[in-house]
């Protein structure tokens, strides 16, 4: 592989994971608050998801570079994360949380998950570019 292509998908995964997938995830947000009727913002989101999201990108984007393993890495990983998510929201049903805000808090896990994946996939493109 081109160091400099690599260099470039680097720089091409994080732009993405910093900009695009957070506007991506809001937008989402927006636009199932406009569908279910309601002009308040789901809870507050929990500090430190934002750098998880960038973390999860990157370990995207190197597993993916390391072809032999990195498929199992990503299983593992996306494993764990959604045993984690189903615990907290069985956890937020018990609190009271209302199981419209459970489904919004989850639609936007989900879609941010895809957009990392996808902004992984855009960059690892790019690095294996001649």
């Amino acid at each position: 592989m081109n160091p400099w292509s690599v260099a470039l998908g680097v720089v091409l995964t994080g732009a993405l994971s910093y900009y695009a997938v957070p506007l991506l995830v809001e937008y989402v947000d927006e636009q199932v608050r406009k569908q279910l009727g309601r002009d308040e913002k789901v809870g507050q989101r929990l500090v430190g998801g934002d750098f998880l999201g960038y973390l999860e990108c990157a370990l995207y984007f190197g597993a993916l570079l390391w072809t032999t393993g990195g498929i199992a890495l990503i299983a593992a990983w996306l494993v764990f994360k959604t045993a984690a998510k189903w615990k907290t929201m069985d956890s937020a049903k018990e609190h009271g949380v209302s199981m419209t805000e459970v489904q919004m808090r989850y639609r936007g896990f989900v879609i941010g998950t895809a957009a990392n994946l996808v902004a992984a996939l855009a960059g690892v493109a790019v690095a294996h570019l001649p």
